[in-house]
């Protein structure tokens, strides 16, 4: 299954690169956009912040790569994480979205087994998953990026996300 995943990834990050060089891209469309967003395609859980870069190319295809925190596990323990992610952009100033990507998450805790015992339990957490999303985005004259949607993490569910930025 994630072999499948990852080949059909790899075809549309290829294809929407190799779509985005075909067209002549202006320097209108190719900008920079710094955002934070709220419990997305971070760590699947609450309290979730992750700080993004993305650059568009052309109009209609964008990289994004980000590094988060969140509560995972227990929600009481403190998780990293960071994506990268291609988006295939439709429309004009109001874009649907459409990304594939990978999410690598990172956890490790120290758990107490037992209130009247020292028993610890050292718990690590380490993987890539591949992640969609669906959503919406918009940006304003003054440069003020919103975008919404949701993101299926492998593993993680489809949390919903929430993200306010500046496009330059």
């Amino acid at each position: 299954m994630k072999k499948l995943i990852f080949e059909c990834m790899s075809i549309f990050i290829l294809f929407t690169i190799s779509n985005a060089q075909a067209e002549e891209t202006s320097p209108d469309y190719d900008k920079n956009n710094l955002f934070v967003e709220t419990s997305g395609s971070i760590i699947y859980s609450n309290y979730n912040f992750s700080l993004n870069y993305e650059r568009l190319i052309g109009k209609d295809f964008s990289l994004r790569a980000g590094l988060g925190l969140g509560r995972f596990l227990d929600k009481t323990t403190l998780g990293k994480s960071g994506i990268i992610m291609a988006n295939l952009l439709i429309g004009n100033n109001h874009k649907l979205e459409i990304g594939l990507g990978v999410n690598y998450t990172f956890v490790k805790s120290e758990i107490i087994n037992d209130k009247n015992t020292d028993v610890v339990t050292n718990i690590s957490y380490n993987e890539f998953s591949p992640c969609i999303s669906l959503g919406y985005r918009t940006s304003f004259k003054s440069g003020f990026l919103i975008r919404t949607g949701l993101t299926w993490v492998y593993n993680f569910g489809i949390p919903f996300q929430l993200s306010f930025g500046y496009e330059f």
